[in-house]
Protein backbone atom coordinates (compact mmCIF):
# COMPACT_ATOMS: atom_id res chain seq x y z
CA UNK A 1 0.00 0.00 0.00
CA UNK A 2 2.89 2.50 1.02
CA UNK A 3 4.92 1.32 -2.49
CA UNK A 4 1.11 2.45 -4.21
CA UNK A 5 1.16 5.54 -2.71
CA UNK A 6 4.34 6.68 -3.39
CA UNK A 7 4.18 5.99 -6.95
CA UNK A 8 0.99 7.65 -6.94
CA UNK A 9 2.35 10.88 -5.50
CA UNK A 10 5.64 10.38 -8.07
CA UNK A 11 3.62 10.53 -10.75
CA UNK A 12 1.55 13.44 -9.72
CA UNK A 13 5.07 14.87 -8.84
CA UNK A 14 6.09 14.13 -12.56
CA UNK A 15 2.84 15.20 -14.46
CA UNK A 16 2.73 18.73 -12.19
CA UNK A 17 6.47 19.24 -13.48
CA UNK A 18 5.66 18.35 -17.52
CA UNK A 19 2.53 20.65 -16.73
CA UNK A 20 3.98 23.62 -15.05
CA UNK A 21 7.12 23.27 -17.55
CA UNK A 22 4.58 23.41 -20.59
CA UNK A 23 3.31 26.74 -19.25
CA UNK A 24 6.24 28.13 -18.41
CA UNK A 25 7.76 27.86 -21.67
CA UNK A 26 4.50 29.07 -22.97
CA UNK A 27 4.36 32.06 -20.81
CA UNK A 28 8.30 32.92 -21.21
CA UNK A 29 7.36 32.98 -24.84
CA UNK A 30 4.69 35.49 -24.46
CA UNK A 31 6.55 37.54 -22.23
CA UNK A 32 9.75 37.79 -24.60
CA UNK A 33 7.18 38.60 -27.52
CA UNK A 34 5.78 41.94 -25.04
CA UNK A 35 9.05 43.03 -24.26
CA UNK A 36 9.85 43.70 -28.24
CA UNK A 37 6.33 45.29 -28.43
CA UNK A 38 6.49 49.28 -28.07
CA UNK A 39 5.37 51.46 -25.82
CA UNK A 40 2.66 54.31 -26.69
CA UNK A 41 1.26 57.05 -25.16
CA UNK A 42 -2.63 56.89 -24.21
CA UNK A 43 -5.03 57.71 -27.81
CA UNK A 44 -5.04 61.72 -27.19
CA UNK A 45 -5.43 64.32 -29.18
CA UNK A 46 -4.50 67.63 -28.31
CA UNK A 47 -4.03 71.02 -29.86
CA UNK A 48 -1.38 73.51 -29.63
CA UNK A 49 -1.58 77.22 -29.48
CA UNK A 50 -2.10 77.82 -33.31
CA UNK A 51 -4.47 74.98 -32.94
CA UNK A 52 -2.83 72.16 -35.03
CA UNK A 53 -3.37 68.96 -33.50
CA UNK A 54 -1.07 66.25 -32.12
CA UNK A 55 -1.93 63.16 -31.48
CA UNK A 56 0.03 61.29 -28.81
CA UNK A 57 -0.02 57.37 -29.71
CA UNK A 58 1.83 58.67 -32.66
CA UNK A 59 4.50 59.94 -31.18
CA UNK A 60 8.01 57.88 -32.44
CA UNK A 61 10.63 60.28 -31.46
CA UNK A 62 12.30 60.69 -27.71
CA UNK A 63 9.96 63.01 -26.03
CA UNK A 64 9.55 65.02 -22.49
CA UNK A 65 6.21 65.48 -21.84
CA UNK A 66 5.95 68.75 -19.32
CA UNK A 67 2.44 69.29 -17.40
CA UNK A 68 2.55 72.95 -15.85
CA UNK A 69 0.33 75.77 -15.24
CA UNK A 70 1.86 78.82 -16.41
CA UNK A 71 0.83 80.72 -13.47
CA UNK A 72 3.28 78.44 -10.96
CA UNK A 73 6.70 79.23 -10.81
CA UNK A 74 8.07 76.20 -9.99
CA UNK A 75 6.51 75.20 -13.92
CA UNK A 76 7.82 78.56 -15.27
CA UNK A 77 11.56 77.55 -13.69
CA UNK A 78 10.83 73.83 -15.12
CA UNK A 79 10.51 75.09 -18.67
CA UNK A 80 13.15 77.29 -18.73
CA UNK A 81 15.20 74.38 -17.64
CA UNK A 82 14.02 72.37 -20.21
CA UNK A 83 14.63 74.90 -23.19
CA UNK A 84 17.90 75.44 -22.57
CA UNK A 85 18.86 71.69 -21.91
CA UNK A 86 16.34 71.41 -25.65
CA UNK A 87 19.64 73.49 -27.42
CA UNK A 88 21.89 70.74 -26.59
CA UNK A 89 20.29 67.80 -28.05
CA UNK A 90 20.15 69.82 -31.33
CA UNK A 91 16.65 68.38 -32.75
CA UNK A 92 17.04 64.97 -31.40
CA UNK A 93 14.48 65.53 -28.68
CA UNK A 94 11.00 66.84 -28.71
CA UNK A 95 9.76 68.82 -25.44
CA UNK A 96 6.02 69.68 -24.92
CA UNK A 97 4.46 71.64 -22.41
CA UNK A 98 0.50 70.42 -21.59
CA UNK A 99 -1.13 73.11 -20.01
CA UNK A 100 -3.44 71.70 -17.63
CA UNK A 101 -7.26 72.78 -17.89
CA UNK A 102 -9.35 75.58 -19.41
CA UNK A 103 -6.78 78.60 -19.23
CA UNK A 104 -6.72 81.92 -21.81
CA UNK A 105 -4.30 81.29 -24.60
CA UNK A 106 -3.74 84.76 -24.04
CA UNK A 107 -1.67 83.75 -20.67
CA UNK A 108 0.49 81.37 -22.48
CA UNK A 109 1.48 83.36 -24.78
CA UNK A 110 3.01 85.84 -22.59
CA UNK A 111 5.59 82.86 -21.68
CA UNK A 112 9.27 83.99 -22.95
CA UNK A 113 8.96 84.26 -27.27
CA UNK A 114 12.06 82.55 -27.18
CA UNK A 115 10.85 79.33 -24.96
CA UNK A 116 7.58 79.09 -27.63
CA UNK A 117 9.90 78.88 -30.49
CA UNK A 118 12.14 76.22 -28.91
CA UNK A 119 9.17 73.96 -26.78
CA UNK A 120 5.62 73.16 -28.37
CA UNK A 121 2.80 74.44 -26.13
CA UNK A 122 -0.66 72.23 -26.06
CA UNK A 123 -3.58 72.91 -24.02
CA UNK A 124 -5.12 69.86 -22.45
CA UNK A 125 -8.63 71.45 -21.27
CA UNK A 126 -10.31 68.68 -20.38
CA UNK A 127 -7.43 67.00 -18.32
CA UNK A 128 -7.78 63.89 -20.58
CA UNK A 129 -4.03 62.87 -21.31
CA UNK A 130 -3.31 64.17 -17.65
CA UNK A 131 -5.57 61.80 -16.51
CA UNK A 132 -4.91 58.76 -18.73
CA UNK A 133 -1.16 59.14 -17.35
CA UNK A 134 -2.11 59.84 -13.75
CA UNK A 135 -0.53 63.54 -13.48
CA UNK A 136 -1.55 64.38 -9.76
CA UNK A 137 1.17 66.71 -9.78
CA UNK A 138 2.83 69.98 -10.99
CA UNK A 139 5.89 70.47 -12.22
CA UNK A 140 5.34 66.40 -14.03
CA UNK A 141 7.69 65.24 -16.72
CA UNK A 142 7.29 62.39 -18.52
CA UNK A 143 9.87 60.75 -20.41
CA UNK A 144 8.88 59.01 -23.30
CA UNK A 145 9.96 56.77 -25.76
CA UNK A 146 8.43 53.81 -28.09
CA UNK A 147 11.43 51.80 -26.68
CA UNK A 148 10.93 51.41 -23.21
CA UNK A 149 8.02 52.26 -20.68
CA UNK A 150 7.58 56.34 -19.86
CA UNK A 151 9.15 57.86 -16.83
CA UNK A 152 7.08 60.02 -14.43
CA UNK A 153 9.27 62.86 -12.59
CA UNK A 154 7.62 64.94 -9.91
CA UNK A 155 8.72 68.13 -9.13
CA UNK A 156 10.96 70.99 -10.19
CA UNK A 157 14.20 69.67 -11.23
CA UNK A 158 18.04 71.68 -11.52
CA UNK A 159 19.14 72.17 -15.16
CA UNK A 160 22.19 69.17 -14.15
CA UNK A 161 19.95 67.21 -12.08
CA UNK A 162 17.57 67.26 -15.64
CA UNK A 163 20.58 66.43 -17.40
CA UNK A 164 21.80 63.71 -15.86
CA UNK A 165 18.22 62.13 -15.63
CA UNK A 166 17.67 62.82 -19.92
CA UNK A 167 21.65 60.88 -19.99
CA UNK A 168 19.67 57.79 -17.88
CA UNK A 169 16.54 57.65 -19.68
CA UNK A 170 17.45 58.63 -23.23
CA UNK A 171 20.71 57.30 -23.03
CA UNK A 172 21.33 56.58 -27.12
CA UNK A 173 20.63 60.41 -27.27
CA UNK A 174 22.95 61.99 -28.74
CA UNK A 175 23.66 65.96 -28.23
CA UNK A 176 25.57 68.44 -30.37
Amino acid sequence: MKKLILILVSFILIVGFVIGGTIGIVFKFKAKAHSEEKFLLPKVSLRDLEDNKIKFNKIKKPTILLFWLPQSKSCQQQLENLTIIKEEYDGNLDIMAINIGQIDKKKIEEINIEQRKEILILIDDKAELTEKLQVTTIPTLVFYTPSKKPKTIIGLKEEKELKKLIKNYFSKLKTK
